[in-house]
């Protein structure tokens, strides 16, 4: 009798680009379930080169199976397991990764752009440059793409992540120990209390990249560069170093604004970390000058800073919700992944 599997889909590979549909895929990995229990009638999942957008393999076991070349935007992966499996220069952008294995995958030349890879496990997997198919040819190198995506409290002990792309994305808690991140774009990403001992990060670009809760010893033994980089030490000049107590300031401000400059004095918070405050919540701030102020993950609820110049000032983290912002000038500033529900921009 002929395997009912077998009738759904006769092949277990796919050829160039081939739109699979969820029935047809749910066959294979049935067949691949069977090859990766040594039972009789398995074969391993070869989609190589198929398209898989939208599709679920979530909490599925795909174990050593092949994706190489696969379109898979968009796609639950959730809870899968794809230890050793081929991933290269796949498409897994805005895909759901959350709490997904790739231990020893490879992922090669993959984009995985604004994907949610929360609780990932990246352990030894192969994040390097890959060389993307043109037909005939591997010959153009791409590099492995994070950009924006979520990595919070991922594993990646050992990975081989050098020149992969992690600009903007959120690595909070993540595990990276003894990981290879030499020459990798880091700028502008959280790694908030990750964990970073034995990693290597010659030559990886840390500006703007939010270091604070993470052991540095090493990196600074190495003369690696942070110059750039948010760390627990004071970005610039310390609030406590200004002369005078901000909330002195603030009253002096605010008689300059309602004296038209006649009376008081500006408060010009350029180049100021303002971190140790927390929060300035609901202070009425109008028409201040902080060119490169730092307000990283302060508490700016309902702030007033209407016709301000803030132009090279990082918000980034920061809950601005209900914030007045009209008029002011924001030439260049940070605001990933602040909160700006009913901010009134206009």
């Amino acid at each position: 009798m002929e395997n009912k599997d077998m009738q759904e889909r006769p092949s277990s590979s796919a050829s160039s680009h081939e739109k699979i549909t969820q029935d047809q895929l749910e066959a294979l990995v049935r067949l691949h379930n069977r090859f990766i229990d040594g039972r009789l009638g398995g074969r391993r999942a070869d989609l190589r080169n198929a398209d898989l957008s939208g599709l679920s393999l979530r909490g599925e076991n795909l174990r050593q199976a092949n994706f190489m070349g696969c379109i898979m935007v968009g796609m639950d992966l959730s809870g899968a397991n794809f230890q050793e499996a081929s991933l290269y220069a796949c498409d897994l952008s805005n895909a759901n990764l959350y709490r997904t294995v790739f231990t020893r995958a490879d992922l090669r030349g993959a984009r995985i752009v604004n994907a949610n890879l929360i609780g990932a496990n990246l352990e030894a997997a192969d994040l390097r440059v890959g060389a993307i198919s043109n037909g005939t040819n591997y010959d153009s190198g791409q590099m492995v793409n994070f950009r924006g995506a979520n990595l919070s409290g991922a594993r990646l002990m050992g990975a081989m992540a050098s020149r992969a792309d992690f600009s903007d994305a959120i690595l909070v808690g993540a595990n990276m120990s003894k990981a290879d991140f030499a020459g990798a774009q880091l700028e502008g990403a959280d790694l908030s209390g990750a964990e970073i001992n034995g990693a290597t990060f010659k030559g990886a670009n840390l500006k703007s990249a939010i270091m604070t809760g993470v052991d540095l010893k090493e990196l600074e033994d190495k003369g690696i560069d942070l110059s750039g980089a948010v760390t627990d030490k004071n970005v610039g000049t310390s609030v406590k170093d200004m002369g005078l107590p901000l909330a002195q300031m603030i009253d002096t401000h605010k008689s300059w604004v309602e004296s038209a400059g006649k009376a008081g004095k500006q408060l010009d918070l350029s180049g100021i970390d303002l971190r140790a405050l927390q929060s300035l919540k609901m202070e009425k701030m109008t028409a201040i000058k902080g060119v490169g102020a730092k307000f990283f993950g302060m508490n700016l609820y309902k702030i007033e800073l209407q016709s301000a110049v803030l132009d090279e000032a990082d918000f980034r983290n920061c809950d601005m919700e209900a914030a007045d912002l009209r008029g002011t000038s924001f030439k260049r500033a940070n605001f990933s992944h602040a909160k700006l529900r009913n901010a009134n921009c206009g």
